[in-house]
């Protein structure tokens, strides 16, 4: 459990591991060879490092941290035995290998491995949309090579969000994933012991539409037993998933529904008094992205009656208007139904919402408190399934 090897640029002052891939495990666990003696020749304008370890001869041209490949030597004559000691001459690159048991061996080294080759980028393909928040990378193998892989925002890889090194595998799992149409661009390069190669090609790939925000029926919100749900529009979506379920893990779903083109649903006839839980997920034609957080409701014991046209709602009252501190605001409703009464400013701001819920049909009261609003002009706005209406109000102090 102990990294093998370290190097120095600066007599000693710092050090940095070099044992690569003679570790099994980055922090020098695992059951990578134990090392005997360490040669560097200098060779032609670079620099050859020779290792004998318990495992045979193993060398480099570049040294790359964690991520350095080393190469075995003489594997079909002095193989896998133990290599004791080693010694070379730089003038004609004589190296001399002493093993345990099976004799000496000698070579002359005068120049020095090749960088790896370019890697081909596989999967996804390039230019592949609808990904979601994860995606396997997949590139084709160079033997004997460690790879290095970029994922940016741009082309230019000037604002890099992930940058591996020292990678085995021909694979690179990356997670966490924007969503809403984001384009991401990727490349590997390939390094053996001569050092690295050039980099890929750049590919890209584009994360699928966000999921909506849902609007109504509000988390824990009472409503009625056949509520609308509505949710605001997922940019580049064509349509649109809805589940309703019992449970949080949508298992047994009582409704789940794709292919929807507008922002809002008609649940059929739920079971009253029972607590449910939705959520919506936004397609296009790429595929279907994430479903949004989930919220819930409970019904209550009254059906309401609906048609498809939009039913009636009407202000008749607000008394007192301008006033102080409160106003009591009367309304009417044809049908039963969701109604949200909102108070926003001049400049289109929410300020407050008096009320959000089921409403049988007939005339309501609700009480507009100035608390903590400054004085000015407003607007009360009235909503039920698809019908608007909207009085101005003002509060003076």
């Amino acid at each position: 459990s102990v990294i093998s090897l370290f190097s120095t640029m600066d007599g000693g002052a710092t050090w940095t591991a070099v044992a690569g891939n003679l570790e099994q495990n980055a922090n020098g666990s695992g059951n990578g060879p134990s090392t005997r003696w360490m040669e560097i020749l200098p060779v032609g304008e670079g620099t050859m490092y020779l290792v004998g370890t318990s495992t045979g001869l193993y060398s480099t041209a570049y040294l790359d941290g964690n991520s350095t490949v080393w190469v075995q030597e003489g594997a079909s004559n002095i193989g896998n035995v133990v290599v004791e000691m080693l010694d070379s001459r730089e003038s004609d690159g004589l190296v001399v290998a002493a093993t345990h048991g099976v004799g000496v061996y000698s070579a002359n080294i005068t120049t020095l491995p090749g960088v790896a080759v370019t890697p081909q980028l596989l999967l996804p393909a390039n230019g592949k949309g609808g990904i979601t928040n994860s995606v396997k990378l997949e590139w084709s193998s160079v033997p004997g090579n460690l790879y290095t892989i970029e994922i940016a925002t741009d082309s230019d890889f000037k604002n890099t969000i992930s940058q591996a090194k020292g990678i085995s595998a021909m694979s690179y799992t990356v997670s966490n994933l924007q969503q809403g149409l984001k384009t991401f661009y990727w490349r590997v390069r390939a390094t053996n012991e001569g050092g690295p190669g050039s980099y890929s090609q750049t590919w890209s790939f584009t994360t699928a539409v966000a999921a909506p925000m849902l609007i109504t029926p509000k988390d824990q919100l009472e409503t009625e037993r056949n509520p609308l749900l509505r949710w605001e529009t997922s940019e580049g979506a064509t349509s649109y998933r809805v589940q309703v379920s019992r449970s949080l893990g949508f298992t047994n779903n009582i409704i789940d529904v794709s292919g929807i083109t507008a922002q809002e649903f008609r649940a059929s006839e739920l079971d009253a008094n029972t607590n449910y839980h939705w959520r919506v997920s936004a397609a296009n034609a790429d595929g279907e992205g994430l479903f949004s957080p989930r919220t819930s409701f409970k019904t209550t014991n009254v059906t309401s009656v609906w048609k498809n046209e939009n039913s009636a709602i009407e202000f008749l009252k607000n008394y007192p208007n301008p006033f102080k501190n409160s106003s009591t605001i009367r309304f009417k409703t044809s049908v039963s139904g969701s109604v949200s009464l909102t108070v926003y400013d001049v400049a289109g701001r929410r300020i407050a919402t008096l009320l959000e819920g089921f409403k049988d049909s007939g005339e309501h009261t609700v009480s507009f408190k100035s608390d903590g609003i400054p004085s000015g002009k407003y607007f009360v706005t009235l909503s039920e399934k698809g019908s608007l209406k909207t009085i101005p109000v003002e509060i003076v102090r």
